[in-house]
């Protein structure tokens, strides 16, 4: 059981009434026993005052154990208040960071929103700016090739397409890698699975 620091004062009277008390028992019990009062002898008395001198000395020690946990409870409750500072100027800073995260949060899906819009916009005009825009000799991932093709139209799906014999739709995914980058159709698969 801890001592708190406001119990010091009053154990340490204590302890010293007890020491002056057990002081001046011994003192009176010289004075009896050099007066011959009460007395069983010579060896009685040295017992006594034996047995007294180490009561004092155990006293004593203790006492001086109580004083030295007293300094050592006093800078415990001094670095406890220091923590309790720095813990209060943690939580509040903390706190600020909270509040400033969830205002980027909300920023941030604005601006993906006004990304996407963007984002949209140019690829709109990049896929009227294809329309007529000659190929040549288009091979898809099935093995099937296209001769004199040009783009007639892009779209979210794919490509219509002008050829020597006609006229074909060509889905995104039968077309390589490039023509994805240029339309931007990988972009848009990303972003769709992304939200």
């Amino acid at each position: 059981m801890a001592l708190a620091p406001e119990e010091y004062p009053v154990i340490i009277s204590y302890l010293l009434g007890l020491i002056l008390l057990v002081m001046a028992a011994v003192g009176f019990s010289f004075i009896v026993d050099r007066n011959g009062f009460f007395s069983t002898g010579d060896t009685g008395g040295q017992h006594d005052f034996l047995t007294a001198e180490s009561e004092l000395k155990r006293l004593n020690s203790h006492y001086n154990n109580l004083l030295s946990n007293k300094s050592r409870f006093l800078l415990l409750d001094s670095d406890f208040s220091k923590a309790q500072k720095t813990l209060a100027s943690v939580l509040e800073r903390k706190f600020k960071l909270e509040e400033r995260r969830n205002e980027l949060l909300i920023s941030i899906d604005s601006l993906q929103e006004k990304f996407a819009s963007y984002q949209n916009e140019v690829r709109k005009k990049i896929w009227a700016e294809s329309a007529g825009n000659i190929i040549g000799t288009l091979k898809i991932k099935g093995g099937i090739e296209y001769f004199e093709a040009s783009i007639q139209k892009v779209t979210d799906s794919g490509l219509d397409i002008r050829h020597k014999y006609g006229f074909a739709r060509i889905q995104a995914s039968d077309l390589d890698d490039d023509f994805h980058e240029r339309f931007q159709w990988r972009y848009r698969d990303r972003r769709d699975r992304n939200h």
